[in-house]
């Protein structure tokens, strides 16, 4: 992070664990600038001594270029090197710290002309004519292709070392350790050392530096009297420990319960700035007055026979949660997820009508062209016996029905606004919006979601997803917004059977597909690639079609793919919704969007490929009508891992089981909206892990933004976290902190 800057930058530390590669570097030097040239935190290391150019590029690959980057820098890990083992009581096959007194030096050449140098140490006391073999109270360090070394050691030198300990013939060996020579073979040297004898950091490297070099220049740096400014921390716990005392804490601790308490005094702050964003960010979807709009008995019955069917408990309730928003004085914002099938479009089309019958226009924002014309297609026939116009936006709509549609909604004379990320366009400008919905949330981001808000000042904004989000990730992630869940699904909806297809049964799957089609039904065959791969040897759906073609004569099979033109996919999802296309090949653009009651059976071919929530979005394309689902997946070449994690997505069809699978296995991605999968940008905290604790902080946070605050200490601290938690990726959705 630079100081000075906005805060934290939310970077994701190693996972702890892993193997350490030692090498022994030179001797390091000190660190401290001349007078006249004073360390800062924005002191560039190059100009550090003992660092130089090349070592600063070195720097510079693991995000260290200024010496105030080494506060965002920690251990990925912690070795406890406090406790020395006397030589006499050294055990093979573990690592340990040792000291000893150098009894001889000896290098030896190989016949690859590479050298040995092996250092044999004794117990202090024991003196340097101990026998070379080895025995108790004597353990040999050996350094492989390092002659230099020799020069550093001479008999009567003591030292501690550390490394993995190996008996070899009946003798004791520590290959390539890590050593702290004792100056002068007097005890002990001045101050502690930052290799041994206490809780070692290990640090994420890059080719070129090691453990020993990195480790000292953390060390020193955090010897200087680096000036850090206070975090959030300090500011509800005045005269604790500070933010340089806690870094040193959290590098080099005392102990693990020293080492526990920096942990927790520095995400402390990380999780108040993050409770800043969210608190900023929900403040944003609300800002301004909203329009209330008035929900009658009379207009509740109308609105509900538009529905041919029955709305479930689920869905009133959800009803219930928006006619509330919508009937206040502050703008909905409110996220409604609920798993495929449970019918989140009836409760979206609810509130739209909502919004025209009092006088406001409702837009509707899809992800994708198939999904944004199959809820134009599904709405149009809803409401095609009431005068409600409805149009339909999306980046293939042709200039004149584009111009047409543009008209209609400047004049207010259009009603329901379907589309794209086309309706975020400048030339669309809306008479009166005054409902915004956005759906299948998690394929946008925060800007996108806060631009067609401000299409229309200050309307209510209703976000969908029919990915299951769990709790923890609602939270935290979705703090911003209202939540609504429903999980019913509308009677009559059976449920879909899935089953692990093998190379060895998938002869008995293609029968069974046969007789399905023999029955009047359709499948799909849906695959990760258009085009065959190079470096990925996956199954390509050009070529699938052909293969299918040949296997199941008789009947048409179709290609739909995301490089076809828009009329293109129409025509060929037209020609399947209708039976005249019995076997659909496609890629993941059938992923949300398609409804075919008829279509039975679902083959998801090398399912590895697709993460558990995408395969559950799949699955949700069949059992849309009266006959049961089938969802077949291919799990031929996947290893045993990858078949553990599809039997989980084959034993249930609960979404939520599956969602937290699929956060356990593949991260939460960016809170923010930004990236979809991956770690989130935290150093040190998780508040997926430790929900419990960020709420407790995010609870501090939502009332020192309540409280007034007018003394001058408090408003200096609001001025600062204001300014810094409205930058960074999302700086948009700041509106008015600028």
């Amino acid at each position: 992070m630079r100081p000075g800057g906005p805060g934290p930058t939310w970077l994701w530390s190693r996972p702890f664990g892993g193997r350490v590669r030692e090498a022994v570097a030179a001797v390091p030097v000190p660190l401290l600038m001349s007078a006249s040239s004073p360390l800062t935190l924005e002191t560039p290391f190059k100009y550090l001594p003992g660092i130089g150019p090349r070592k600063a590029d070195l720097l510079a690959k693991l995000g260290l270029e200024v010496a105030g980057d080494i506060l965002g820098f920690f251990p990925r890990r912690y070795e406890d090197r406090s406790r020395i083992t006397p030589l006499s009581r050294v055990v093979p096959g573990e690592a340990q710290v040792v000291r000893g007194e150098v009894a001889s030096v000896h290098e030896r050449s190989l016949r690859s002309r590479k050298s040995i140098v092996e250092v044999l140490l004794v117990d202090p006391g024991e003196g340097a004519g101990f026998s070379s073999g080895g025995g108790d109270g004597a353990l040999t360090l050996v350094f492989f292709n390092q002659p230099y070394i020799r020069d550093w050691f001479r008999p009567g030198l003591r030292l501690h070392a550390f490394g993995q300990v190996k008996s070899r013939k009946g003798a004791l060996q520590m290959l390539a350790p890590e050593f702290e020579l004792d100056p002068e073979g007097e005890e002990p040297q001045d101050g502690p050392s930052p290799h041994v004898q206490r809780i070692v950091p290990i640090y994420p490297l890059t080719k070129g530096l090691n453990q020993r070099f990195i480790r000292g220049l953390v060390f020193r740096l955090l010897e200087e009297p680096l000036e850090i400014e206070p975090g959030p921390h300090d500011l509800f716990h005045p005269g604790e420990r500070g933010p340089l005392d806690s870094q040193r804490a959290l590098h080099f601790p005392e102990s693990w319960e020293d080492l526990a308490a920096a942990r927790s005094r520095l995400v402390f702050d990380e999780y108040f700035w993050f409770a800043s964003h969210l608190h900023f960010r929900r403040s944003a979807g609300r800002r301004g007055a909203a329009s209330p709009f008035r929900v009658t008995a009379d207009l509740d019955e109308k609105i509900r026979s538009v529905f041919p069917f029955r709305l479930t408990a689920d869905q009133d309730r959800a009803i219930a949660d928006i006619v509330g928003d919508l009937e206040g004085d502050d703008p909905m914002y409110r996220l409604l997820q609920g798993d495929v099938g449970t019918g989140k479009t009836a409760v979206a089309l609810y509130a739209m009508l909502v919004a025209v019958r009092n006088g406001y226009q409702a837009a509707l924002m899809a992800p994708t062209e198939v999904l944004a014309e199959q809820h134009h297609r599904t709405i149009s026939k809803a409401l095609e016996k009431h005068p409600v116009r409805i149009g339909l936006l999306t980046g293939s709509i042709r200039s004149a029905a584009r111009k047409s549609v543009l008209e209609g909604i400047s004049a207010g004379a259009v009603h329901l606004v379907v589309g794209t990320h086309a309706i975020l366009q400048e030339p669309v400008v809306f008479r009166k919006l005054g409902l915004a919905i956005v759906d299948e949330q998690h394929r946008f981001g925060v800007k996108e979601r806060m631009r067609l808000r401000r299409k229309g000042g200050s309307p209510h904004v209703l976000v969908m997803t029919a990915t299951p989000i769990p709790r923890s990730l609602c939270l935290t992630g979705y703090g911003d917004l209202d939540l609504t869940v429903i999980r019913e699904r509308p009677a009559g909806r059976k449920p879909v059977k899935t089953v692990l297809v093998s190379a060895k049964v998938r002869p008995r799957a293609m029968d069974f597909i046969r007789a399905e089609l023999a029955r009047g039904r359709q499948a799909y065959f849906v695959y990760p690639l258009i085009d065959e791969s190079e470096t990925l040897a996956l199954p390509a759906a050009v070529k699938a079609q052909e293969r299918l073609s040949h296997e199941l004569p008789g009947r048409r099979v179709g290609l739909v793919h995301g490089n076809l033109s828009a009329a293109e996919k129409e025509e060929e999802l037209e020609a399947f919704r209708a039976g005249r296309t019995h076997v659909l090949v496609a890629t993941v653009v059938v992923e949300v969007g398609i409804d075919v009651p008829n279509a039975t059976v679902l083959f998801l071919e090398d399912a590895s490929r697709f993460g558990l929530a995408q395969l559950h979005q799949l699955r949700g394309r069949v059992g849309r009508g009266a006959h049961p689902g089938h969802c077949l997946v291919g799990v031929e070449g996947a290893s045993l891992e990858v078949r553990r994690r599809l039997r989980v997505f084959a034993s249930t069809d609960d979404g939520f089981r599956i969602a937290e699978e699929d956060l356990r296995l593949r991260g939460p991605g960016d809170f923010l909206g930004v990236r979809q999968s991956g770690r989130p940008h935290f150093l040190l905290g998780n508040p997926l892990e430790d929900l419990d604790g960020f709420q407790r902080v995010r609870k501090l946070a939502e009332r020192f933004w309540a409280e007034e605050g007018n003394e001058p200490e408090r408003a200096r601290w609001r001025a600062r976290i204001a300014a810094e938690a409205s930058e960074g990726e999302d700086r948009e959705v700041f509106v008015g902190l600028d």
